[in-house]
Order: C-alpha cells, then structure tokens, then sequence
C-alpha cells in the first residue's frame, strides 16, 4: 500500500466507525495540517478494536496501520480538520505522511 492510499483508507476506517473510541486528548501536539493543539487524539491499535468493528474492518484498518507504522509507533487523529498522522517522540511530535 503507498502511504496515502493507507491513510485514506485509514480516515474512512475513523469516520465510519467513530474512532477512537476513548478521548484520550494529546495537548500540546500541533497538528502538521491545520496547527490546532487541543483536539489531537491517539488512535487504538487493531489489537485494541478487534472485538469492536467487524472482520472485514479489522483487516482493513490493521493492514493500513501497519503499512502507517513502525513497531511501538502510534497514529493520531485531529478531531478539527479529521487528519490522520503519525505520532513520534514518545507521542509528543505530529508527523504528516507527505513529509
């Protein structure tokens, strides 16, 4: 998968099934897209969703993420302009996929 075919896949995957599901918000992230800092949010891991979205869903989002991440990497959301990025420095650095 190129990168952003998974990240688009991957923000379909959020706004269908409401993701993440818990409000765990990073302040003092910057979002790369639109630089707002308050409404940036971790997305689950597909270990954490495996009960709660359907097979076909599972497989789909865990394939993105993968192709998205390294190992012990993270993706975050920001909830204002609904861009997917990746979270490095311990989660504290917002990384678009284009850079």
């Amino acid at each position: 998968m190129e990168h952003h075919t998974s990240a688009e896949i991957m923000k379909r995957l959020v706004m269908d099934h409401e993701l993440p599901r818990r409000e765990k918000t990073l302040f003092g992230v910057m979002c790369p897209y639109c630089g707002k800092s308050d409404r940036i949010r971790v997305l689950e891991p597909p270990e954490d969703l495996e009960e709660e979205i359907s097979e076909d869903s599972w497989n789909l989002y865990a394939a993105a993420w993968a192709d998205l991440t390294g190992a012990g990497e993270f993706l975050g959301l920001c909830r204002f302009c609904v861009n997917i990025f990746k979270l490095s420095g311990n989660n504290s650095t917002a990384v678009p996929f284009d850079a």
